[in-house]
């Protein structure tokens, strides 16, 4: 199966080799990979690779071995980094506020959201004053455990929400539109409180459309009054943001922070483009 999946891959490099990699982040979902390299503070960005699948992967056996190839492939597990941060895209996770989480009961709370989970572990991250309680393949957490014993892992959501209440110009949004392959976040909220965050499984164009203007219409937002922040692996040209347009008025496309340091050709990159994980350094 490894050698027949249609795959896409994307790769960018600094050349300056002044810059060595320090610090690493790497985003793992069932549609694909993203890792970045980076140097100490300031964060010069060494390198950025992609390998993202036709259609998502359901056994997470195979894609465990698609990540172990996908390691090799960089010499990750040969290399020594100061820091690796690890984001897991996944839709088995609840959220609960601070104030009423028990530890003892978090495995049934996701049962009762999700359903069972028997080759998943369950692992609960602090953000916002909510506890976002998720699970990911028990394959794949061994993997990580075995190549990087000291990763620091955490869901998606973390990082996504971390960035929308605190990033200089996301926590002016509204609404963050966060668009991976084959799954979308969106992010809500009202009077500096969150009123929303999921994740979708997005298949097309219209499937994005559909889940943001049902966010909308749902918290009974007013298209022409929020505004919404864009991230999302695509230029702003696309059919999808001249869709989006027609609908809200304020949509503008996330920028990476100052200490997100772009040289030769990854200037050219736009800042909205692996924008989580160009910016999980900031979470920490």
């Amino acid at each position: 199966m490894i050698s027949t999946l249609p795959l896409h891959r994307k790769d960018y490099s600094l050349k300056l080799d002044a810059q060595k990699t320090e610090n690493l982040v790497l985003s793992i979902s069932a549609n694909g990979f993203e890792l970045a390299g980076f140097s100490k503070s300031p964060y010069y960005i060494t390198k950025i690779s992609e390998l993202s699948f036709e259609a998502g992967i359901k056994d997470f056996r195979d894609l465990n071995n698609y990540l172990i190839q996908f390691l090799n492939d960089h010499d990750l597990p040969r290399h020594t980094y100061k820091n690796i941060f690890i984001n897991w895209i996944g839709q088995h996770f609840t959220l609960l506020p601070s104030s009423f989480y028990d530890s003892e009961k978090a495995p049934d709370l996701l049962e009762f959201n999700i359903g069972k989970t028997p080759d998943e572990s369950i692992i609960t991250n602090d953000v916002e004053d909510i506890k976002l309680v998720y699970s990911i393949s028990t394959e794949i957490k061994n993997t990580l455990d075995k190549l990087f014993p000291s990763h620091n892992l955490k869901h998606i959501g973390y990082s996504t929400v971390k960035l929308f209440f605190n990033h200089f110009q996301l926590k002016n949004a509204d609404l963050f539109l966060n668009i991976h392959n084959g799954q979308t976040e969106i992010v809500i909220k009202k009077d500096k409180k969150p009123l929303l965050y999921n994740v979708y499984n997005t298949l097309s164009d219209e499937d994005i459309l559909y889940y943001l203007l049902f966010s909308i219409e749902q918290f009974n937002l007013n298209p022409a009054n929020i505004r919404v922040a864009v991230a999302a692996n695509r230029e702003t040209s696309s059919e999808l943001f001249v869709a989006i347009k027609k609908y809200i008025k304020h949509v503008e496309f996330a920028v990476s922070d100052k200490l997100i340091i772009r040289k030769e050709e990854l200037e050219k990159l736009p800042h909205h483009f692996y924008f989580t994980t160009l910016n999980r350094l900031l979470c920490e």
